[in-house]
């Protein structure tokens, strides 16, 4: 399977080459030795080592449900040679980053040409969202490389259709799933896609009963891939309502009135798709602020709506999976309730390249030249008005030492035999390389602090952990330091509430 150009000339391989030698040889200086400490980041890691301790897929001995196991099965080998090493961790992470680029690379080249599909790739690469990206302990990142793994194997099979490339299609999709949930969308933007185009332009020799054999065998190998995980989630299900995480699932967080639920009112389609007007426009922002800072105002506005119509125009003009599922992304976003800014990047590089290619078939109405030098014009501008190698390292490196330091004064501190709760222990537990226990999330759901109380014995802990410069963790420091006389040193709370 050939998922790069065939006709590439001995200039374009050089250049390719010496494009990947670059980006290998950067990650000396693009990467840092430090936790960008996220929630999601915090359960990829414990999530990970559960795996590797024999516990299953589980977050404190939960089954955990949120997310395939996709990204705690890649960083594992990781965490199995290095420990928990941040270095580490963000070089595999930015290594997926660097094939994400060259996958985009050969994506992109079809429709820009070489040299401006690379100068679009080493945009994106040094752009700082993507740079940001590439250093948390995050599955966005190798999420977009298969992403565009997907959309190359996706041409390559209706370069030739054959049931086995669709086979090998539907496969790399549904296995992308557990890495990325979003990439299943790609299953109904290709059978789309491919109707579109059999409708306005037939496929010389294939009959409608022939292509509909191909997509089934798409849809079945793809539903088949993503099977198991059904499967495991009808099986093993993990206690309602969720009591160590905020949501239960995606799909609660999504249609219940409480996220941590499933058996709590179903929301109708109106209450979904009330959130548009206010979250869709998040999207916009984010979008128009290319996903580093919110892109507010007009000038945010229009960018967005640049990108947008460039991916509708693309998508009348080529009628290709790629814009039918960065489309169908922004609808997702903007009704799904657990949105966040990372959630755009797929969208925003999609619809980088149909920008791209926008500019140029403007600019070859004057000249062909002038269509690759507009667009080179554009991402050289583009680069040096988001210019920012190291975007954020003075905050994440502090926010790690406070973190390091924190877990090194309660390590000094606790006894032999305790077992620690936290009102939102993730961090806590990473940094400590011991189970932390939450305690927050059944407080938010009950309202009453002391609902602590039966968690503590549920669980059978001793110890409670927390910071008062740990802003979640603020509202508790009065309960503890009165109920157990737990007052603060050096910044930090170590209660015995248990014998």
């Amino acid at each position: 399977m050939n998922l790069f150009a065939g006709d590439a000339t001995r200039r374009e391989r050089l250049a390719l080459f010496f494009f990947a030698v670059g980006l290998v040889a950067s990650l000396f200086v693009l990467v840092h030795p430090w936790f960008d400490v996220t929630n999601d980041g915090s359960m990829y890691v414990l999530t990970s080592c559960a795996l590797l301790d024999g516990e299953g897929f589980t977050y404190n001995g939960v089954p955990f449900q949120i997310r395939p196991p996709g990204f705690s099965l890649l960083i594992a080998p990781v965490l199995a040679a290095f420990g928990t090493s941040f270095l580490a961790l963000n070089l595999w992470v930015s290594l997926f980053g660097a094939l994400g680029v060259v996958l985009l690379y050969a994506y992109a080249r079809p429709r820009l040409g070489w040299p401006v599909a690379l100068l679009t790739a080493a945009v994106v690469w040094l752009a700082p969202a993507y740079r940001t990206l590439c250093t948390q302990v995050m599955s966005d990142v190798p999420g977009v490389a298969l992403l565009f793994l997907c959309l190359l194997v996706e041409r390559w099979s209706d370069r030739a259709p054959s049931v086995r490339r669709e086979l090998a299609l539907g496969l790399v999709v549904g296995l992308s799933f557990y890495v990325r949930t979003f990439l299943v969308l790609l299953v109904p933007a290709v059978v789309l896609a491919r109707l579109l185009r059999a409708f306005g332009r037939p496929r010389d020799g294939e009959t409608p009963a022939q292509l509909a054999k191909r997509l089934s065998v798409l849809v079945g190998v793809a539903v088949a891939s993503v099977l198991p995980w059904a499967v495991r989630l009808g099986v093993n299900p993990a206690p309602a309502p969720a009591e160590q995480t905020k949501h239960y699932s995606y799909a609660t967080a999504t249609w219940h009135a409480d996220t941590g639920d499933p058996a709590s009112p179903r929301l109708g389609v109106g209450d979904v798709l009330a959130r548009v007007p206010e979250q869709g426009g998040e999207v916009l922002q984010h979008l128009g602020g290319r996903l580093h800072a919110a892109g507010s105002g007009v000038g945010g506005t229009a960018i967005a709506l640049v990108l947008l119509g460039s991916t509708v125009f693309v998508l009348v003009r080529r009628r290709e999976s790629a814009e039918l599922f960065a489309l169908a992304n922004v609808a997702v976003l903007s009704v799904t309730l657990h949105f966040l800014p990372r959630h755009v990047l797929p969208v925003f590089l999609v619809a980088l390249v149909n920008a791209v290619e926008v500019v140029q078939i403007a600019g070859r109405r004057f000249h062909p030249r002038v269509g690759s030098a507009a667009a080179a014009l554009v991402l050289v501008a583009l680069l040096a008005w988001d210019f920012d190698l190291r975007p954020r390292w003075g905050d994440v490196e502090e926010s790690h030492r406070f973190y390091a330091d924190l877990a090194a004064d309660v390590g000094s501190r606790i006894e032999d035999d305790a077992k620690l709760g936290s009102p939102y222990g993730f961090v806590y537990a990473v940094y400590l390389d011991r189970p932390v226990y939450n305690l927050g999330f059944a407080v938010e759901r009950s309202g009453v602090v002391n609902t602590v109380e039966a968690l503590i014995d549920n669980h059978g802990l001793n110890t409670v952990v927390l910071s008062p410069a740990v802003p979640r963790d603020r509202p508790f420091v009065e309960y503890f330091a009165v109920k157990y006389g737990a007052e603060p040193v050096d910044g930090v709370c170590v209660a015995r509430v248990r014998p």
